[in-house]
């Protein structure tokens, strides 16, 4: 099982994760255009995409959910769900159904993790034992602190359904990743307020500081990550 984060961000979030013999795309915030420009540059095709699940129904990330079910003839699945390989499960995010996905392939894991305002005891439990994490670090407090958005959105981000920042994901590695997970990415980085610098200084030294081995990997809305094996 092999998995690449095609885009993630505030303007449009898509992850792909796929076998030899079908592939699964995680929000439809890009284009089907797009998407498939970015499958090519990772070798893939769309006809190896099977089925679409929306995390939830915030513009980056189900903007083009009806396309790719008209265009490309794909299933598109939204709220909790269990089909398969695929489980869904609740985050805390201001949205109607807000999910995170779990999805297993043997003794491989990823777990997908973008908007929710905390980590909840729940979700911890969902996340462990993830060969591959895929998390959200959308701000640094300071920055958002500081930055031009408005006072209530400033303040529903910094909630406990808004978004995760930098330091909230910092305390998780340093408290709960474990040694299983061997690639953390992470994911829907704010433009802006947060920076890939940030984010790296917020959660290096908690990887370094337990002895991990984990690959850290700063996705973004531009190009795909490498795919990644699970």
């Amino acid at each position: 099982m092999k998995l690449s984060v095609l885009a993630s961000g505030s303007r449009a979030n898509c992850i792909y994760v796929g076998t030899e013999s079908a592939g699964f795309l995680f929000d439809a915030g890009l284009s089907p255009r797009q998407t498939e420009k970015r499958l090519r540059l990772l070798g893939l095709s769309r006809k190896h995409i099977v089925g679409m699940f929306i995390s939830h129904d915030h513009e980056d990330h189900a903007r083009h959910a009806g396309a790719f079910a008209k265009d490309w003839k794909i299933n598109v699945y939204y709220g909790i769900q269990e089909r398969s390989s695929i489980l869904s499960f609740p985050v805390s995010h201001d949205a109607i159904d807000s999910v995170g996905f779990r999805i297993h392939e043997g003794h491989q894991k990823a777990v997908i993790v973008l908007d929710t305002g905390c980590i909840t005891p729940s979700m911890a439990a969902h996340m462990a034992g993830a060969n591959v994490l895929v998390l959200e670090a959308n701000h640094h407090r300071e920055m958002l602190r500081v930055g031009p958005y408005p006072w209530d959105l400033k303040q529903r981000i910094l909630s406990r359904t808004g978004h995760l920042s930098n330091d909230a994901v910092a305390e998780y590695v340093g408290a709960e990743l474990e040694p299983s997970c061997h690639t953390l990415i992470l994911a829907h980085l704010s433009e802006a307020n947060n920076h890939p610098s940030l984010v790296r200084a917020a959660v290096l030294p908690m990887l370094l500081g337990k002895g991990l081995q984990t690959m850290l990997i700063v996705s973004g809305p531009d190009e795909p990550t490498e795919l990644i094996e699970v």
